[in-house]
């Protein structure tokens, strides 16, 4: 787009000062006033076409402007939408919560124990095994609520569960 003789770049205090009343019309308006967010919105709008009329643009070169960033951040807004449309339905499903589920089942307390041996493992030793231990213990009381009580096979080397 090619500048006219009467449009002219901001200057760094211009685009400054603009941004602060802009930061302050939304803060002022959440903080204060507490109107709908459209309303903070058409203030920070009516900010930005003011300061466009000032650095001499037209009404349509503004509204040409504004159409050109629309349709420039629609598509990562519709693909936005669409994940978490799908994310919608597969909690409505159940799916996240079933494969939450088999998660839990697969990670044993030994298999947890390693780990967060390795995740953590390093200058804090003490710390990462006290985490472990830990967790684990909070994974065995929550395997003995839900029913399936886990017992850890503490003579065994390789830690072997017995499962009662």
């Amino acid at each position: 787009m090619k500048i006219a003789e009467s449009e002219r770049p901001p200057a760094v205090q211009e685009a400054s000062l603009t941004t602060v009343a802009i930061f302050a019309a939304l803060i002022s308006g959440r903080l204060f006033l507490k109107p709908p967010a459209q309303v903070s919105l058409f203030i920070v709008v009516m900010i930005s076409c003011a300061f466009a009329f000032y650095l001499g643009y037209s009404w349509t070169q503004v509204e040409r402007m504004i159409r050109n960033g629309l349709n420039a951040g629609l598509m990562a807004l519709l693909l936005k939408l669409r994940i978490g449309m799908l994310i919608v339905v597969l909690c409505a499903s159940g799916t996240i919560p079933h494969l939450i589920c088999l998660g839990l089942e697969y990670i044993s307390a030994i298999r947890l124990c390693a780990i967060l041996f390795f995740w953590l493992s390093g200058s804090h030793l003490y710390h990462c095994l006290q985490l472990q231990w830990m967790g684990i213990y909070h994974l065995e009381a929550i395997r003995r609520e839900s029913g399936k009580e886990v017992l850890v096979n503490k003579n065994s080397s390789a830690g072997q569960t017995n499962h009662i």
